[in-house]
């Protein structure tokens, strides 16, 4: 007899992490999200319409629509950490007042929160960060990630909340490599740092990390879970082997050094995983995710 699947809703579709687990995740969980029903202006003036589930932030919370779901995965957000420095007040906004509304309301319906955190919650350089780590956020963005999690943790203790708390996702189109590509493009040497690490997860890892933690675990209090690939990687070296990988030949590089903090928080991804050792965590499925996934020249 096929057991029911898990009921996800996930709330920010537009995330680019979310796009790319999105077919991942479809296939774990009784999936909807809020790119499932069409926009608001298609569904005006339509007596006995379907509601809408595109949660907006920088919307009033009156007009919000959740459909029934066990878990409620949070990518809304303003997650550009430079726009959160020139527009604090709107930033906070969403980040902090808005998604403390958006929680309440879940939690009033029963259902638990699935909250993507950050790494940029510290500041200082260790080897490896504990999930009961001292925060100490510098950047706006850095320092409203830091607020929610002390929120979720002291006002909704017993919710059996998650705070997932993450490294980098690789994607084709983190801002990095859209960078390195511009540069490939116009014929000038690509920059890479020598000394900012990554611990890059894939988009495996985290769909297998969230059907984990939505399958196996029943927290009765809420819990702050760090996820980080077990390797780290310099961005210098990332860069080689990607270009290796792909065939191009015709690049070059200008290898330097830069800060591992800059004014909006860590750039070093450091966090202690606080999962099993699975091997989508490990530098060979890393690499050879690679070779599957970027385009061959």
């Amino acid at each position: 007899m096929e057991t029911s699947k898990i009921r996800l809703h996930s709330i920010g579709a537009r995330s680019l992490i979310y796009q790319d687990i999105r077919p991942g995740l479809a296939k774990q969980f009784d999936l909807s999200d809020d790119d499932t029903l069409p926009p608001a202006s298609e569904l005006t003036n339509k007596k006995n319409s379907a509601p809408t589930y595109q949660i907006r932030l920088d919307k009033p919370s009156k007009d919000w629509v959740l459909p029934k779901a066990e878990f409620y995965l949070i990518w809304a957000a303003q997650t550009n950490p430079n726009l959160c420095e020139t527009n604090p007040l709107e930033s906070y906004t969403i980040n902090v007042i808005k998604t403390k509304e958006l929680i309440d309301l879940i939690s009033k319906k029963g259902g638990r929160v699935i909250y993507p955190s950050s790494n940029l919650v510290f500041s200082h350089d260790q080897p490896l960060y504990q999930c009961n780590s001292p925060l100490n956020p510098l950047g706006q963005y850095a320092k409203q990630k830091a607020e929610m999690e002390r929120w979720i943790m002291n006002e909704h203790a017993k919710s059996g909340h998650i705070v997932l708390r993450m490294t980098k996702v690789w994607s084709q189109r983190a801002k990095f490599y859209l960078r390195w590509e511009r540069e490939r493009v116009d014929g000038i040497p690509i920059k890479v740092s020598r000394n900012r690490l990554l611990s890059p997860l894939t988009p495996l890892g985290l769909e297998r990390a969230l059907t984990f933690l939505t399958g196996k675990f029943h927290f009765d209090r809420s819990q702050i879970i760090n996820i980080s690939a077990n390797f780290s990687i310099s961005q210098a070296v990332l860069a080689r082997e990607i270009y290796k990988i792909r065939n191009i030949n015709d690049v070059f590089f200008e290898e330097v050094d830069e800060p591992t903090t800059s004014k909006t928080g860590l750039i070093h991804n450091s966090l202690h995983n606080c999962l099993p050792d699975w091997e989508e965590f490990s530098e060979d499925f890393f690499r050879n995710h690679l070779k599957l996934t970027l385009p061959i020249q």
